[in-house]
């Protein structure tokens, strides 16, 4: 979408630009479904780092990003099997 110069026309400013994102058309396009054994697989590169908290951590971040819209099952899963 091109940009429009604020409060002005097309040979007005073109230091100033904003920019008007909308609705397309039609109805909205249901989320994305993502790749589960593809978005697990940066969890699986960053266990097996050099510095074990490092690397379980890093694992857990990507593997939240794995569960998609229920990622606050996993934190939770692993703060009860840790005794949080």
């Amino acid at each position: 979408m091109p940009a429009v110069p604020v409060g002005g026309s097309a040979a007005a400013e073109t230091e100033r630009c904003a920019v008007v994102v909308g609705p397309v058309s039609g109805r909205p396009r249901e989320p994305l479904r993502i790749s589960q054994p593809h978005f697990a697989l940066p969890a699986v590169l960053a266990a097996a780092g050099s510095d074990p908290l490092e690397a379980a951590l890093d694992a857990v971040w990507h593997a939240v990003g794995t569960y998609g819209e229920h990622c606050a099952v996993l934190p939770a899963e692993v703060r009860s099997v840790c005794g949080g």
